[in-house]
């Protein structure tokens, strides 16, 4: 087997750990002899996609521990930015269901856990896609079986949780069974639709020719903010009023 000159280093790496080579040949479009790679040269490529992939991750394009303050500072604003944006969004969304929560105090009690849940199921969905996509086991080919699968993980956890949840809100309100009812429900939703976007996601970036590791915080933690309070609040306000 040989390896096109224009090949991504990324493909290659992949191609070595399938195959099992020690030395693949490199040519040209008119399939002259150019050179070869030897796994040597994979070990660096993998060790430096592994770092990239990692920096990305924490919203920064490169190793920002030994850049000067305002380095640090200037990289990770615009990624922040996007959550600092989220998270105004979601204010202005929380505000527009002021008449609910003035109704039912006790829903703002376990916002945090089922936000926070969601957020931790999509921190982990895409940490496996991305690692995925690194190893070659994720591929848009398979996307829909991928998708599926960990919705499925996604929902089957968010009902063992929003069960336990729903549990500790009975106690806590046990003159409103309707409570628990929603609280299920909503976390439920939540890990379930972490599941899919912090899967999708990276998938789509990757197949669009874009980073998958840049789907990680920014992105799927702001959408699953919106996300998360809107289909909390819809299901309190269709159970309960």
């Amino acid at each position: 087997m040989t390896v096109p000159v224009n090949m991504d280093q990324e493909e290659v790496a992949q191609l070595f750990r399938k195959y099992d080579y020690v030395v693949m040949p490199v040519i040209n479009e008119e399939g002259e002899l150019l050179g070869r790679i030897t796994v040597d040269d994979i070990v660096d490529i993998i060790d430096e996609e592994a770092t990239e992939d990692m920096f990305m991750l924490a919203g920064a394009e490169e190793d920002l521990l030994s850049s000067s303050i305002m380095k640090n500072a200037s990289t990770r604003i615009p990624w922040l930015f996007v959550c600092w944006l989220g998270g105004v969004l979601t204010t202005f969304l929380i505000k527009g269901f002021e008449t609910t929560l003035s109704q039912l105090v006790g829903l703002a009690a376990f916002m945090p856990i089922i936000l926070g849940m969601g957020g931790n199921v999509a921190s982990q969905s895409v940490a496996l896609i991305v690692r995925g996509i690194a190893t070659g086991v994720s591929t848009t080919t398979r996307f829909m079986e991928i998708v599926i699968k960990q919705l499925c993980v996604g929902i089957l956890l968010g009902a063992l949780y929003g069960t336990m949840l729903g549990g500790i809100a009975f106690v806590i309100y046990p003159e409103d069974v309707r409570m628990s009812v929603v609280v299920a429900i909503a976390i439920l939703n939540s890990m379930a639709l972490a599941a899919f976007l912090g899967t999708a996601l990276p998938l789509l970036f990757y197949k669009f020719g874009k980073d998958p590791a840049v789907a990680s915080a920014p992105f799927v933690t702001t959408a699953m903010d919106l996300l998360g309070v809107a289909a909390y609040f819809v299901v309190a306000a269709l159970i309960m009023f």
